[in-house]
Parts: C-alpha cells; structure tokens; sequence
C-alpha cells in the first residue's frame, strides 16, 4: 500500500477541484496517492488516475509570471461505508 497525501483546497468550481499540476508531479516522484479534502468532503485520487483529468487550464502566476497548468479532477466523494470494509 502506497502512502497518501493530503490536500486540502478551498473551493469546487462546478463539481471539479482543480490541481496545480506541481502537486500532481511531486506525488509521481514521491509514489504518493493523494487524498483532495474540501470543507468535510475527501476524494482519494490513485496515482493511476492522475492522467485522467477532466481538463486543464493554463494559468499565469500572479507573483512569478510563470505559467502553469491547472489540472480539473471530477470531485467524487470517498463512500465513507465502502472504506469501513477495508
């Protein structure tokens, strides 16, 4: 079982969380899972589902002017009975 990684965002923007793509690149390299917290709501993302975002969005950054990419995961809730089998 891989270690998991917790990250918490603020806000859903219609049913999506969006992902810096970063985040997504250092849970590769560190061979994490990682686990989206929104308010009480928690998604667990595998790393086999990292490629299958909804759509990506560039974007520049406001302090650097560097451009990155964020990513947009369909937010789909951890089934809290399905994970008190485990």
């Amino acid at each position: 079982m891989r270690k998991t990684h917790q990250y918490e965002i603020k806000s859903m923007f219609k049913g999506f969380a969006a992902i810096r793509d970063k985040i997504i690149n250092d849970r590769k390299r560190k061979n994490e899972d990682l686990i989206i917290i929104c308010g009480n709501k928690k998604m667990f993302l595998p790393q086999e589902k990292f490629g299958s975002f909804a759509y990506s969005v560039s974007v520049k950054d406001k302090f650097t002017s560097e451009i990155h990419n964020l990513l947009y995961f369909e937010f789909k809730e951890e089934d809290k009975q399905q994970t008190n089998l485990f």
